[in-house]
């Protein structure tokens, strides 16, 4: 019998959201209320549990919704961080063998990220955490950002690219584009970079999921490859081409469209696919992921592969196991 493992599973404990409703001069209106209008679904984790027992799910990766998008100062930031860690390992302990976590660190802190990182994996016993695909504009292969990504790198963490706002394209301001476009936009720019600049030659122990099957990057890996083996610029950061970078990356199942699925298998085939839903997200769902994944025509051991055995691998190389 297969066991059910969705990574991409978004919550918020209640002391969070009391906080972040305290400070709502600091946070952006409409993320917020969208924030809110998930509730309870987003902080009960019974009402949680019980979502996932009706879709046959046995153990969800929760991430904190909105990570890193918040504009708060950093020393708001290094204490909600810590909040959050430590309420979100609460919900894990009061129910065991249902929920793993993937923490936040104060990104707005480069000094601070990686001593939070450090506590919530050694001490907390998290495998890894949830940062923005960019940080307020900042890019993740911003030298800024070096003693963060070492960190994850000698820890081994788990990195899960969320997309982010970013405000310079105002074509995206309108008709939703940003969360229905620009999320892909942003994590597509996020890894492309990551690739080129040698950013992941550097920090090969870091394991790093992508979410919504990669954006754009599997329609575009070919464009990549070419790009690198013409354009001297392209080349001058990594010595190997894209696709050997993305090709060892993982990227969740968070697109129910049965063609976007089969181009992101043909790219990195199934030992490289994650079971996401993006509950509580209403553009997500827990009923479909699963169906999408069934009706693939997969082998049982890759669909086993994808539903189970590959969030399994790569959570248990951590102390903190999927049991």
């Amino acid at each position: 019998m297969v066991c059910l493992i969705d990574v991409h599973a978004h919550f918020c404990p209640v002391t969070f959201l009391n906080q972040v409703e305290r400070r709502r001069d600091c946070v952006f209106p409409p993320r917020l209320e969208r924030l809110l209008s998930y509730l309870p679904s987003m902080s009960d984790p019974q009402v949680r549990i019980g979502a996932m027992d009706e879709h046959g799910i046995d153990y969800s990766v929760l991430s904190l919704a909105a990570v890193n998008v918040w504009p708060w100062n950093p020393r708001e930031a290094r204490e909600l961080s810590r909040l959050a860690n430590e309420e979100l390992a609460l919900v894990k302990d009061r129910h065991p063998g249902r929920f793993e976590i993937l923490g936040t660190v104060p990104m707005e802190d480069p000094t601070e990220a990686p001593k939070e990182l450090r506590y919530l994996m050694l001490n907390l016993g998290f495998p890894g955490v949830m940062i923005g695909a960019n940080i307020h504009g900042k890019l993740l292969d911003d030298p800024a950002f070096t003693e963060f990504w070492e960190m994850a790198d000698e820890l081994g963490a788990v990195i899960f690219l969320h997309p982010a706002e970013f405000y310079d394209i105002p074509a995206l301001s309108e008709f939703d584009l940003m969360r229905l476009l620009g999320f892909l936009l942003d994590t597509s720019l996020a890894v492309a970079r990551m690739a080129l600049s040698g950013h992941l030659e550097r920090y090969q122990h870091v394991r790093i999921i992508v979410p919504h099957l990669g954006g754009v990057l599997p329609f575009v890996i070919d464009r990549l490859d070419r790009g690198y083996s013409i354009f001297g610029e392209a080349r001058r950061g990594a010595p190997y081409p894209p696709s050997y970078y993305l090709k060892n990356l993982y990227y969740d199942t968070v697109s129910f469209h049965r063609p976007a699925l089969l181009t992101t298998l043909d790219m990195v085939g199934t030992s490289r696919l994650l079971l996401g839903s993006d509950t509580p997200n209403p553009i997500g769902g827990i009923e479909e992921a699963v169906h999408m994944i069934r009706e693939l025509g997969l082998t049982p051991e890759e669909e086993s592969a994808v539903l189970e055995d590959n969030a399994r691998e790569l959570f248990s190389s951590h102390s903190s196991r999927v049991n």
